[in-house]
């Protein structure tokens, strides 16, 4: 079954907990609550302190951003 931020938040036991197990700040958690994602940087961590599948996770996952910097730059 899918889970949404809110339930890896309820399952940690609260933002603080999911927080602390993750070594985030908890006004990130919140900010993932508010967004309703989470960077797909964080997926395998959070299966593991979780103890949650990936699969269960796939809606949430925030695409990654793309590095500007990495684009190259026309000649001039």
């Amino acid at each position: 079954c899918d889970m949404d931020v809110q339930g890896l938040i309820d399952k940690a036991g609260g933002a603080k907990e999911l927080a602390k197990l993750l070594g985030v700040a908890r006004t990130t958690v919140l900010d993932w609550k508010r967004d309703g994602l989470i960077p797909g940087s964080r997926l395998s961590q959070i299966c593991a302190a979780l103890d949650v599948p990936s699969d269960d996770l796939l809606t949430i996952i925030q695409p990654p951003r793309r590095n500007r910097s990495a684009v190259p730059q026309a000649a001039d």
